[in-house]
């Protein structure tokens, strides 16, 4: 599956097919201080500093996953290996929420046969 994020929300393609996803919000926020002004009022159960997230990254408002430092499940432990990790888990489950039909563990790439 491809993602290119877009002003209206999503362009994927699905086994070779273009599908568009609206969303009225995409937020992408990296960097060493990221501004959360945008999202703190979002009813997130915010527990501190840390958005509580479920499993693969589900908050408290349905369609949105959380990742990263604002997890509350990696807590101190700011490694971007997590994150990234953590990233990749979320975005497999945000596809499943969008697309139930797609599978949350589509494989591994170790699990391909090479021809």
């Amino acid at each position: 599956m491809l993602l290119n994020v877009t002003p209206t929300g999503a362009a994927l393609t699905v086994d070779g097919q273009p599908r568009d996803v609206p969303a009225d919000t995409v937020l992408i926020l990296n960097g060493y201080l990221p501004d959360l002004t945008p999202v703190q009022g979002w009813p997130l159960d915010w527990q501190g500093e840390y958005v509580p997230d479920g499993t693969g990254g589900r908050t408290a408002l349905s369609g949105v996953f959380v990742a990263g430092d604002l997890a509350a499940s990696g807590q101190d432990f700011k490694l971007i290996s997590v994150g990234l990790a953590q990233a990749a888990v979320a975005a497999n489950h945000a596809a499943n929420h969008v697309r139930p039909d797609l599978r949350v563990r589509p494989g591994h790439s170790s699990e391909k046969r090479l021809s």
